[in-house]
Order: C-alpha cells, then sequence, then structure tokens
C-alpha cells in the first residue's frame, strides 16, 4: 500500500472535476475550522476567498507530506473504516494547527 501522499498524487481526474472537489472539500474543511456559525457569518466573497486558501493549503506538497507522514499506513488489525476515520481526525487536527497560526 502506497502512502496518503502518493495515491492523493495518483489520482487522475479532469480540471473540472478538481475545481468541483476542491471546493466542497474546502467548504467541508473550512466550516469544521471555524464552526458552522461563525463560517455562515462571514459574507459570500469572505467564505469563497477562506474556502479557496484552505483548498490551497489542504493540497499543497508540504501538507501532503506532513498529513501522510503523520498518518502513516493501517496497523495490522485496523479495519478500512477505522483507518479512514483516524484519517479524518488527523488531518482536521493538522488543519486547525495550520489555520491557528
Amino acid at each position: 500500500m502506497s502512502d496518503f501522499k502518493n495515491f492523493m498524487k495518483s489520482v487522475k481526474t479532469s480540471n473540472s472535476e478538481v475545481a468541483l472537489l476542491a471546493s466542497r472539500i474546502g467548504d467541508v474543511l473550512a466550516v469544521n475550522a471555524l464552526g458552522s456559525s461563525v463560517f455562515n457569518s462571514l459574507s459570500n466573497s469572505e467564505k469563497e476567498k477562506f474556502v479557496t486558501k484552505v483548498s490551497e493549503l489542504t493540497h499543497s506538497d508540504m501538507f501532503l507530506t506532513e498529513l501522510s507522514n503523520d498518518i502513516g499506513l493501517p496497523t495490522e488489525n485496523e479495519s478500512k473504516d477505522e483507518f479512514v476515520d483516524r484519517a479524518k481526525k488527523t488531518m482536521k487536527g493538522l488543519l486547525l494547527k495550520k489555520l491557528s497560526k
């Protein structure tokens, strides 16, 4: 099994699919990072700017490398669902750390 960074780099999608996916990921991460009440209080242009920055961060080589290193490989007795849950928690924690700087 490859690490998360190599997996992300191997995914082949069209530009429109990437833009849509990045937008959706950015929305979800932004709401989780800020909290829904804070995010909803932003103007549309502020939301768009923040979502774009979050998306750029989460797709950067530096972020993917750190996330991949933090996640590591699945443990011997870890189910797929457990691994995904651990990866999501790791990503959220790393994102909050990066955004709080």
